[in-house]
């Protein structure tokens, strides 16, 4: 999210640039998508497509009747703001359905932790603030990136680094 702004402003013809607007609530929306995919390929292998095809439905007409209502006072937000309610409602339900499937722990507080932090950002980078201001952002995010996956940096990444140096010295 922080990096989006600044990709636009290098990237995208001037006419296209103000699409960056909507991608905050397009990025969430794509991990309610793909967490709720995840759990579909276990629905798909336990050939329960039934709850499948209902979650989808049920997501799909979410996603329109929100975008139906807000796209006529919000514009494209609603649109964008249909799209991400669609998934997590769908990914909801699916996690409700899938117990007897799947075993899975949920980092409830991490997920609404960065949720939010998403959503912060999002409205950081609406503020009419010199394209510039996204350096900081995404030094924070280098940061978060680190404090939230210091576990597996140290377990893995750093092992990795330190075969690369050897390596390198011989």
């Amino acid at each position: 999210i922080a990096v989006t702004k600044l990709i636009f402003y290098f990237s995208v013809e001037e006419s296209f640039f103000s699409a960056w607007q909507y991608t905050s609530i397009l990025y969430i929306s794509v991990a309610f998508s793909s967490f709720s995919g995840f759990i579909g390929a276990a629905f798909l292998a336990a050939k329960k497509t039934l709850n499948l095809f209902t979650t989808t439905i049920v997501g799909a007409v979410v996603n329109v009747l929100i975008s139906y209502l807000l796209v006529q006072v919000i514009g494209l937000y609603g649109a964008a703001l249909g799209t991400m309610f669609g998934f997590l409602v769908t990914w909801l339900m699916r996690i409700r359905s899938s117990k007897h499937l799947l075993t899975i722990q949920y980092p409830v507080r991490d997920i609404a932790i960065l949720t939010f932090i998403c959503v912060v950002f999002g409205g950081i980078q609406m503020l009419p603030l010199n394209i510039w201001w996204t350096i900081p952002l995404i030094t924070i995010s280098f940061v978060l990136f680190y404090v939230f996956n210091k576990n597996l940096i140290v377990a893995k990444a750093i092992p990795v680094f330190k075969k690369i140096l050897v390596l390198n010295k011989k």
